[in-house]
């Protein structure tokens, strides 16, 4: 809110377009928060929003429904005042970046509303079963001969589980890792567009869409294990191999991934970081000890620029000095050193820029950087990108994703909830899959031709929305009398239907229903596009013989609203003053540095003579201490967890906020003094220790 204040004013002060476009940005900004936090119906928020709108009337510009290149403005004549086109330049920005922004598939993220409609695009739009119609009459002893192993219950390399006689005694026992009907078929379903009629074909990619709880873990293992049990079919005599499974014979799909042979490589599994732990845990619970070797790869690891080539390193202990056991090793990424590597995409604007995004080019990297040594330099037999909806387009880790996945075999992308709020996001949901219909020109046809859909939805919202806005009130009046049982002639239901009438005046939901009307067209093409790689399976999906195939039970999400008491205000306050302070000291280490470098060049630009170069050296190494001092700092900056993740500890309890910069200030272990905080809590006292998160969480349940 600051940054809009200050804004707000250089725009009232100065009135140029410079300024105008700062206080626009910096409101959208606060309005994609502001949408999460729900203060976008708050007096302080619309207050400013009404402000920078009034600035734009005094200034003679008309409404928003005005043609953006017609104005009143009347430029000054002078040579220091900003031109008729510079003006009206800064009110297009204006108009489509904020006031149409809620409604632009473009350029920011979309109003989710609480009740009614819904601003999310959905690649499943309710489908039970998707890409596995084929396989669903098939037996489970059928799909495992399928996959060329008639007669077992388990994938290769599984977990055999420990035997009934040791489970009593083993305080260890692991359970027999024997997969679902449904996830037999899922895996069949990737190995089959894995495998390749021709040598030079790509494989098909896999977006595995499975609800939660159905197990897109264990078919993505599953995957993996049948791969390394083909190599290592392949490696052994002819005579000892087993026959060829049934579905590369029926099918003629002799080549994986394009290739004569199996090569021997590693997979990758690319998921969040707070993720990276519950996927070596898994990776352990489902498969044999020594099977295969989870090797971690992140930030928190240390230097990472020789993971693959450092014979000490974790890699090459897991995969061998001659990486002779490559196949067995799956390294779990996050990717977050992607922005230290890879440079921004090309400044372009306009339409080269949506090209250039359309295409779904790979990334550079940063001068001075190799990829000889680092991850983003290696082969893999399959990438599974997990939570693949969380990667924003043009984002660093998906640009590093579309690094990686541009050579290797196979790409699995998963997710339970494929959802989006911009169409763009679904392009790059292709393109990090390598998904040859959305990459270069193909791509760019594609986004061609969705933009003359989206022209095409304006006009027609301009002739239709009212009936719309109508329909959509009626057909939500329809279900909320349904679901509160109040037949249509009740005096209630009339005003139910006024306050439906009423909330579709408001801008934010009329903009979302624009934005579903406009986007229909493009949505349909762009999920048939998607539909031949999908594969979508629900808990009321049924197996080969009408049963459904996981009995899970019904979860219901809902938000509740908590108000902070004094206690935790003050926490909230306290957190916030110290993240402050470090921003303020890593402002202050950043310019030092960069007043060591600015001295290193001036220095080494004055030395001359024999001993010049020591010179050179000598200042090198002081530039490089400095720079040493603020990346430290950065690293110290990082390690406060942004402060967002203290916020939320507070959030949860206020003395958690206080013991954890206790444990800070003491130099304590993480955990030394919060894991202690229910010691004293006892019945009598618990309204009294407990947060009003706590307490409200409670009364819910």
């Amino acid at each position: 809110m600051q940054k809009v204040n200050s804004k707000l004013e250089d725009a009232q002060r100065l009135r140029s377009p410079k300024a105008l476009r700062d206080a626009t940005r910096a409101l959208t900004d606060w309005w994609k928060i502001a949408i999460g936090t729900k203060e976008v119906d708050e007096l302080h928020f619309l207050s400013r929003e009404r402000m920078l709108k009034q600035l734009w009337s005094s200034l003679g510009f008309g409404s928003l429904e005005d043609d953006l290149m017609v104005s009143k403005f009347k430029s000054k004549s002078t040579q220091d005042g900003p031109s008729k086109e510079e003006m009206q330049a800064a009110y297009a920005y204006y108009v489509e970046e904020y006031c149409y922004g809620v409604g632009c598939l473009d350029d920011s993220k979309l109003p989710i509303p609480t009740v009614g409609v819904s601003g999310f695009h959905s690649l499943v739009d309710g489908c039970k079963d998707i890409g596995v119609l084929h396989l669903k009459s098939l037996s489970t002893e059928a799909l495992w001969a399928q996959l060329g192993l008639p007669g077992v219950d388990q994938f290769l390399f599984a977990e055999p589980g420990t035997g009934e006689s040791a489970k009593d005694m083993a305080p260890l026992a692991k359970t027999c890792a024997v997969p679902f009907w449904h996830q037999v078929v899922g895996t069949l379903r990737i190995l089959e567009g894995a495998f390749t009629q021709r040598v030079g074909n790509c494989a098909q990619p896999t977006l595995l869409c499975n609800n939660v709880g159905l197990g897109k873990t264990v078919q993505i293992i599953g995957v993996i294990s049948m791969i390394q049990h083909y190599y290592k079919q392949q490696e052994l005599p002819a005579k000892e191999r087993l026959a060829t499974p049934m579905f590369i014979q029926e099918q003629s799909l002799p080549y994986f991934a394009g290739q004569k042979t199996i090569p021997n490589l590693p997979s990758i599994v690319i998921t969040l970081q707070t993720l990276g732990n519950q996927w070596m845990e898994q990776w352990k619970k489902f498969t044999q000890l020594g099977s295969f070797v989870p090797v971690r790869y992140s930030v928190e690891s240390g230097t990472l620029e020789s993971f693959c080539s450092d014979p000490t390193g974790p890699y090459h202990a897991a995969a061998g000095q001659d990486l002779e056991h490559a196949g067995q090793v799956v390294i779990i990424a996050d990717l977050l050193e992607a922005k230290q590597c890879l440079q921004l995409p090309p400044a372009f604007k306009g339409k080269d820029a949506r090209e250039y995004k359309a295409k779904g080019k790979t990334p550079a990297f940063k001068a001075g950087i190799s990829n000889a040594g680092s991850l983003f330099g290696m082969r893999f037999w399959v990438a599974a990108v997990d939570k693949i909806h969380n990667l924003q387009n043009s984002s660093h880790t998906q640009q590093g994703v579309q690094l990686i996945t541009q050579s290797l075999s196979l790409v699995i992308g998963a997710t339970a909830t494929p959802l989006f709020t911009l169409l763009k996001c679904l392009l790059a949901l292709g393109q990090n899959l390598r998904y040859q219909p959305l990459l270069g020109e193909q791509g760019v046809q594609v986004w061609n031709k969705m933009q003359e859909m989206l022209s095409t939805g304006n006009e027609s919202w301009r002739v239709t929305s009212t009936a719309v806005i109508q329909a959509t009130v009626e057909r939500e009046l329809q279900a909320a009398l349904l679901l509160a049982k109040i037949p249509l002639y009740n005096p209630c239901a009339a005003k139910i239907k006024e306050e439906l009438e009423s909330k579709y005046q408001a801008e934010d939901q009329r903009s979302i229903l624009h934005m579903i009307h406009v986007s229909k067209q493009p949505l349909n093409m762009l999920r048939l596009l998607l539909l031949p790689i999908m594969i979508c399976c629900t808990n009321e999906s049924l197996d080969y013989l009408g049963r459904q195939i996981l009995d899970l039970l019904f979860v219901q999400k809902f938000i509740a609203w908590a108000p902070m008491n004094e206690e935790e205000k003050e926490m909230q306050q306290i957190i916030n003053q110290e993240h402050t302070q470090q921003k303020s000291k890593k402002t202050k280490l950043a310019q030092k540095a960069k007043a060591a470098k600015r001295q290193k060049r001036k220095q080494a630009q004055d030395n001359v003579g024999d001993n010049e170069d020591e010179d050179v050296d000598e200042n090198a190494w002081n530039g490089s201490q400095a720079q040493g001092e603020v990346e430290q700092s950065n690293c110290k900056n990082v390690r406060w967890h942004n402060f967002l993740i203290e916020q939320k500890f507070a959030g949860m309890l206020a003395k958690l906020g206080a013991l954890r910069l206790e444990e800070q200030a003491q130099e304590l272990d993480c955990g030394t003094l919060t894991n202690k905080v229910t010691n004293n809590w006892t019945v009598e006292n618990l309204p009294q220790k407990m947060s009003t998160s706590v307490m409200d969480m409670t009364f819910l349940l």
